[in-house]
């Protein structure tokens, strides 16, 4: 199998998933008793675990009413029963543009990029050979493959600039709880599609209440999102600025940052208070990255990334770093705590970020 050498085939843009990078599937048109057997025995090894070699027939064995729950928050029901398994190559296939129909026999394809025509994979073609080649191959593959696992709207970041728009870093790290867990219930890529195109149901996103007590609920979901008093803090925040906050104009937030904390928070130390909403306003500290990092893992843990993505801070560096979920589906069951937050709500205007000046963090647009 020779991996230097692909062949491409397009798909349909409509295909009913986002392609992930670092999975090779294997698909065939003509079926190899050797290559199935082999694929459905197949371990990489354990420092090879960014990457996924997915076999449809195993991953219908493997799934449980777990995996359900987290792939498919907005069916409380769901069974097993419901996906009509086994999940078969013809469900990925099906979406092949009629010009790549005729290319693959048996072989990996892996998501390279989307252009007019649609999603690009390579396809490696496999001739059957012995068991201890065709891993040799895998392994110094995915050993050598050099991609890294992007999370929407984040931007790249000069790592000298030593301010807090560290963004696409440290909110792509999960705690090592969180990730054991996304990993156990995430069934990647073309899995997770092939079950969400038998159900045929639409992605519902939650709406999203918070009671008097300050309690984040989903009700579409019956799920309660849980964070500590801060980490909410910052996050109500964000959801009264739809227009998104700039992390270098953070200062500008303090007051109204300081309201939401002192109504969150038991403490009634408060020089403490102010203390940490200096941290996590300072744009030269990391505080702020940390939340927004605690704030993704409250969601991660929950449900599966294009879902929890709607209610996680993100933007691209130096931009707005906003919430995507709209803001019709937000009720505060405390109005006056809403009408409290709106008279002090900070109206700032978006400025232009310059790295090199280290003195003057920002200049108003001109």
């Amino acid at each position: 199998m020779n991996f230097y050498s692909p062949k491409y085939v397009w798909f349909d843009k409509n295909l009913p998933f986002t392609p992930k990078y670092n999975e090779l599937i294997y698909v065939e048109t003509e079926y190899n008793q050797y290559l199935n057997e082999f694929f459905y025995r197949l371990r990489l090894p354990r420092f090879c675990d960014e990457w996924t070699i997915s076999y449809l027939p195993k991953i219908s064995e493997s799934i449980t009413e777990e995996h359900l729950k987290y792939m498919f928050p907005y069916l409380p029901g769901i069974g097993l029963a419901d996906c009509r398994l086994p999940l078969i190559c013809e469900n990925i296939l099906s979406w092949l543009l009629p010009e790549s129909a005729g290319i693959i026999r048996q072989g990996l394809i892996e998501y390279d990029s989307t252009d007019d025509k649609g999603y690009r994979f390579k396809y490696f073609e496999i001739q059957p050979s012995d068991y201890k080649r065709l891993s040799r191959d895998l392994y110094n593959y995915t050993l050598d493959g050099n991609y890294e696992s992007s999370i929407p709207g984040i931007g790249a970041f000069r790592a000298d600039d030593g301010y807090a728009d560290r963004f696409f870093d440290e909110t792509k790290r999960l705690s090592e709880e969180i990730q054991v867990r996304v990993q156990r219930l995430r069934i990647l890529g073309v899995s997770e599609t092939a079950i969400r195109s038998l159900l045929d149901e639409p992605v519902v996103i939650s709406r999203m209440i918070i009671t008097k007590d300050f309690r984040i609920l989903l009700p579409d979901y019956d799920m309660e999102i849980k964070m500590t008093p801060l980490v909410k803090a910052v996050y109500f925040l964000f959801l009264m600025h739809p227009e998104g906050i700039q992390f270098f104009q953070l200062r500008s937030y303090r007051d109204e940052l300081l309201e939401i904390y002192k109504s969150l928070t038991g403490r009634t130390d408060y020089e403490a208070i102010v203390k940490s909403i200096e941290d996590v306003t300072d744009p030269t500290k990391n505080s702020i990255n940390e939340k927004c990092a605690r704030i993704r893992e409250a969601f991660y843990k929950e449900f599966r990334s294009d879902i929890a993505e709607f209610y996680c801070i993100n933007g691209r560096c130096y931009k707005p770093k906003t919430i995507e979920l709209e803001r019709s589906k937000v009720e505060f069951e405390d109005k006056t705590f809403l009408q409290d937050l709106q008279k002090c709500r900070t109206e700032v205007e978006h400025g232009t970020f310059v790295p090199e000046a280290h003195t003057d963090i920002f200049k108003k647009n001109v």
